[in-house]
């Protein structure tokens, strides 16, 4: 029995595919979806301030100031942006890939391209990741 779907491969698709993505990464989830991570930076800069400002030494002070409020609106700006520009970039977007399963193993054929994984090839890739 064969078993076949069809993906269409739309702005909204593509997004959550790459918050998953995202997600399953420890560094870039604690970049792009973690709240507090940008705070962290924003206390060190403001502590870097206060204490140059306890100093008397006002360069430093306004330096640490304007990192930290550049930072503040700038970092998450840029994450958004780099996030929807690698979006934009998708090749196969508008597409629609089939992808059919069977005995013999998967099939995937797209608009880029198609291909064919053994289920030998997928049952020893999972029981490598598991630790079997």
């Amino acid at each position: 029995m064969k078993t076949t779907h069809q993906i269409v491969l739309t702005d909204e698709y593509i997004a959550e595919a790459q918050r998953l993505s995202i997600a399953q990464n420890t560094l870039l989830k604690l970049m792009h979806q973690t709240w507090w991570f940008f705070w962290v930076q924003r206390f060190i800069l403001l502590g870097a301030a206060i204490f140059f400002w306890s100093l008397g030494d006002s360069n430093f002070f306004l330096f640490f100031l304007a990192m930290m409020f550049c930072l503040s609106f700038l970092g998450p700006f840029l994450s958004r942006r780099n996030l929807a520009k690698a979006r934009r970039q998708f090749r196969a977007k508008g597409t629609t890939t089939t992808v059919s399963m069977d005995a013999a193993g998967i099939d995937m054929q797209g608009a880029l391209g198609k291909s064919h994984l053994k289920w030998a090839a997928v049952l020893t890739h999972a029981s490598t990741r598991m630790g079997y």
